[in-house]
């Protein structure tokens, strides 16, 4: 039996938050995983790759710009993961521009280079942007647990759907980390 305070503070702005928190780590830490694993190497991560520019892009344009007949809540989220793919498919393919085969490194150094020209692109809209679009745009730079139960709900059900399938790719993952060699000698295409 809490007060009317107490219930404001615990269950309405602290308790999502915790919730938040605890499944936006939890699939940063499988996606981080998945992806050292893939790429064999400890460095990968969404920001080495340049997959967290392009999403910082893609928010920067839905705000600025954005999509008459789709709200803000809809559009950023989309847009951003539009972008990251487009950045994803971007960046393998500068580093397929040496020759067939794509190696580790070239892939993290295109990441690399494509992150950096990513970020300037982010600046530069972020300073050409009016005030309250630009304060959107570092707001969300800088992330944000906030939110309600039903936002809870959402990130819940994706991340664990994403973990739920990455549990089932486990043995293929293990088997990437060997190399492509040993990787295909075990069956793994």
């Amino acid at each position: 039996n809490g007060s009317w305070g107490t219930d404001q503070i615990v269950n309405v702005r602290n308790l999502p938050r915790i919730a938040m928190g605890i499944f936006v780590g939890a699939g940063l830490a499988v996606t981080g995983g998945v992806m050292q694993a893939v790429f064999r190497n400890p460095l990968a991560d969404p920001y080495i790759l340049g997959l967290s520019s392009g999403a910082s892009l893609g928010s920067a344009v839905a705000i600025l710009f954005g999509i008459s007949f789709v709200p803000l809540s809809v559009s950023q989220p989309l847009l951003a993961f539009v972008f990251c793919l487009m950045t994803m498919f971007l960046v393998y393919t500068v580093s397929r521009m040496g020759g067939g085969n794509v190696r580790t490194e070239t892939l993290v150094l295109a990441g690399v280079a494509v992150a950096a020209l990513i970020s300037a692109v982010v600046s530069f809209l972020t300073y050409i942007a009016p005030s309250d679009e630009m304060q959107d745009i570092v707001f969300w730079s800088m992330g944000n647990l906030g939110g309600d139960w039903t936002e809870v709900t959402i990130v819940g059900c994706i991340v664990t759907a994403g973990v739920a399938i990455m549990l089932t790719q486990c043995r293929k993952l293990n088997a990437m980390m060997l190399g492509d060699a040993h990787a295909m000698d075990l069956g793994v295409d």
